[in-house]
């Protein structure tokens, strides 16, 4: 979080202005110094606003999250079969993943003392967004929920009240789905469009078979 309770527009600045670098280059190629320089201030001003380098690189990379949030929220509106709605959910999740790999793996799985509920409210804190009443709960959701094995979970309950998976087999799609797209992402950070779309289009395919073959199994057990 930030610890500095001054200067809140400069906190907007500072976070405006690295996203703005984040947008055409990879997060580990932008240094604090060059933010300091950008921004017309000492290094160690930054760190006045924020605990650390990697807190200003990741509350400025929830931006990139934001319209899928907002087209998420839309999607557990619709109205669908648990299947496909299920199964859209992780297609929308790898279509932007796989499209900055480097931020959303850093985002979900960076650690060092980061959540991506704790980045997620200071980003929102400076930069807030009221979500249409309709989908406000589901947004709110996943602001704040960034273990994806958990968030899955959520959305398999609808399977397991449906009669359509166990809770046992629930929790081997959350777990298994959420380590293949894990894994993928890591393997594609670096890579370039043509190979992220390779890995994006293959996690996707992986996630559908593992869950198919699931759902599949505990019909024929029934």
């Amino acid at each position: 979080m930030a610890v500095y309770t001054k200067g809140r527009e400069t906190t907007r600045q500072l976070v405006a202005l690295t996203y703005r670098m984040l947008r055409n280059r990879d997060a580990s190629s932008i240094s604090v110094r060059e933010i300091a320089e950008e921004q017309g201030c000492s290094a160690a001003a930054i760190y006045r606003h924020f605990e650390n380098f990697n807190m200003l690189i990741a509350v400025s990379s929830v931006r990139f999250m934001h319209e899928y949030m907002i087209k998420y929220a839309e999607l557990m509106e619709s109205e669908r079969s648990f299947l496909d709605l299920y199964l859209s959910g992780w297609e929308l999740f790898a279509a932007y993943a796989f499209e900055r790999p480097d931020l959303y793996y850093r985002l979900f799985w960076g650690g060092e003392g980061m959540t991506l509920g704790s980045v997620a409210q200071e980003y929102y804190d400076l930069f807030p967004y009221e979500a249409p009443e309709r989908m406000a709960g589901y947004f709110d959701a996943i602001k704040y929920n960034g273990n994806l094995e958990m968030r899955d979970h959520l959305m398999m309950q609808q399977g397991i009240e449906q009669g359509i998976v166990s809770e046992e087999d629930a929790w081997y799609c959350s777990q298994s789905n959420a380590l293949i797209i894990r894994g993928m992402i890591q393997d594609a950070m670096g890579q370039d469009e043509a190979e992220r779309h390779r890995l994006q289009k293959r996690s996707y395919e992986l996630i559908c078979k593992n869950t198919k073959s699931v759902l599949r199994a505990f019909s024929e057990k029934q």
